[in-house]
């Protein structure tokens, strides 16, 4: 995945995502999280979405071998709504993404909550209209 941007191009479905990020950054209502912790569990969930889920951009991987990570997203967020902090951010967007092939899959009572919730945000239609998302 590259984005050709005004300054050059950004490759890479992670880069890309987090150049959008950046550039919707307004405050309080970034989707990088609010601390430098936050930032780098964002970071780790946007590479979770690529390197478990195929992050979006593959559509010939089979349930089967996303199985055991659609469970790990399923226990992890058995306790809290969404992946980093209170609100949506891009760990969100990416991983709902992600795993938008495989919606079908989605069993667990936890991350179908969670991918529900995602899908009924406003923000994140938006941001997943606007290239957010996986494409190829």
């Amino acid at each position: 995945l590259t984005l050709a941007t005004p300054q050059g191009d950004v490759s890479g479905v992670g880069a890309v995502l987090r150049y959008l990020a950046r550039m919707a950054a307004t405050g309080e209502n970034g989707l990088e999280g609010d601390t430098a912790m936050a930032s780098g569990e964002i970071d780790s969930w946007v590479e979770f979405a690529t390197n478990s889920l195929g992050g979006g951009t593959v559509d010939d991987i089979p349930v089967a071998m996303v199985q055991p990570a659609l469970e790990a997203l399923d226990a992890a967020l058995a306790e809290k709504t969404f992946l980093v902090g209170d609100r949506l951010s891009l760990a969100d967007i990416a991983v709902a993404c992600a795993a938008s092939p495989y919606e079908s899959a989605i069993s667990g009572v936890s991350l179908k909550r969670w991918y529900m919730t995602c899908m009924a945000d406003p923000a994140f239609s938006a941001a997943a209209s606007g290239g957010g998302g996986g494409g190829g």
